[in-house]
């Protein structure tokens, strides 16, 4: 009976692992469905179809790259963006698949914590797939980028104003993992950040210049054939969604987020949401990883935590975060100033690193457990695999 109870543990791991496979797949058949039907008010969609036809405007890249594709090939903007949005995802999940797998547990990797989040909360056709995929980019040529000579840097910097001009949260999570990378000394700190002098002023013009009122109805009235044409009847001449967005003062935005920090409950809820987050990361990580994970974790909470603050999507900053950290143990990417091996030092053999073991076997959590969007028991409590899948299937 020697190697029973292995045995009997990683068959239960493969089940999980295809059960938690399938559920993912089911899941982001019934959103990709759905989402050929968004139209003017959908953050997802207007969020990618935000352009420089009308002058400079934060997140118009990505906007501007999909018209320019529609137009040479005939293709409806909002197909373009699916089929973008979708190829990111599956090119992120193969990355994962193949490379984060040595470092991490797979379950953890197909749960709704980790690549299940942007499809449990409808959040693939988003351009978070493509910020991870342009990180992961950024940080292949920092690493393997010797053959390159002079041009390695000035690429990596290219590939983060990219990242930049699509989304500005990258600034939060992607740039502090391009700016703490492979550090040793100060002096070397110092030397990134001239390199990545342009890189700030990229995120400083996007701050300054993210848009106004007359340019998000401009770029709406761009759209609305297309509006219609989706939701085959007449829209609103107001802009909605994230183009709406544009033209909103400091005053507006901070409306949006002020019932966060109103009372006590909704903070206690998000730090008692990452604290499960983090907990569970670590309880999946692989042991000879987890000195790593804790030390990219502790640097990066720094730069992800201004995003609370600035915005309400709590679940996809909490998800960044993670994201980030699962990149950049899984590509071994050195933590800085030697943190790594002093936290290795201390917890290993420790009682705390029993408990993450301990935490560790008991995969059938990741069936139960997600991470919401925002912040609600009833979004908490079904955002896990088969509680969406139950209440989808009542619903249906």
């Amino acid at each position: 009976m020697e190697g029973g109870p292995k045995l009997m543990t990683s068959w239960t791991t493969k089940g999980l692992t295809l059960l938690l496979a399938g559920l993912l797949l089911c899941e982001l058949f019934f959103q990709l469905r759905t989402a050929t039907s968004w139209g003017h008010d959908s953050w997802q969609m207007g969020d990618w179809l935000i352009h420089y036809g009308e002058g400079f405007v934060r997140r118009g890249f990505a906007g501007s790259a999909v018209r320019w594709i529609s137009g040479i090939t005939g293709w409806q903007a909002n197909h373009v963006v699916i089929g973008i949005s979708l190829m990111a995802f599956i090119g992120l999940g193969l990355w994962m698949g193949f490379r984060a797998k040595a470092c991490f547990s797979t379950p953890y990797l197909l749960s709704s914590l980790m690549l299940g989040f942007p499809v449990y909360q409808e959040g693939v056709v988003r351009k978070d797939a493509c910020l991870l995929l342009l990180l992961i980019a950024g940080l292949a040529l920092m690493a393997h980028g010797k053959k390159w000579r002079g041009w390695k840097w000035p690429a990596v910097v290219i590939v983060a104003m990219v990242a930049i001009l699509i989304h500005e949260a990258f600034l939060f999570f992607g740039l502090p993992c391009l700016l703490l990378a492979g550090l040793k000394t100060t002096r070397d700190g110092v030397k990134r950040l001239l390199i990545f002098l342009p890189v700030f002023v990229c995120g400083l013009a996007v701050v300054l210049h993210h848009g106004s009122p007359d340019q998000a109805a401009a770029i709406h009235e761009s759209w609305r054939p297309l509006w219609e044409e989706i939701e085959n009847r007449p829209v609103p001449s107001e802009p909605a969604s994230a183009i709406a967005a544009l033209g909103w003062s400091p005053a507006e935005g901070r409306a949006l987020v002020a019932p966060m920090w109103a009372g006590i409950y909704q903070p206690m809820a998000w730090a008692a949401v990452f604290l499960m987050s983090a907990s569970l990361l670590l309880a999946f990580t692989r042991r000879e990883s987890r000195a790593d994970t804790m030390g990219w974790g502790a640097l990066l909470l720094g730069g992800i935590a201004p995003l609370f603050i600035l915005g309400t999507d709590y679940g996809r900053w909490i998800f960044f975060w993670s994201a980030s950290v699962v990149i950049l143990v899984a590509t071994r990417t050195p933590v800085p100033w030697g943190v790594a091996d002093r936290l290795r030092a201390r917890i290993h053999g420790g009682r705390i690193e029993a408990i993450w073991d301990l935490a560790g076997k008991q995969s059938w959590v990741l069936l139960l457990l997600g991470l919401p969007l925002l912040w609600s028991i009833e979004i908490f409590t079904q955002a896990g695999p088969l509680p969406r899948f139950f209440f989808r299937w009542i619903a249906w």
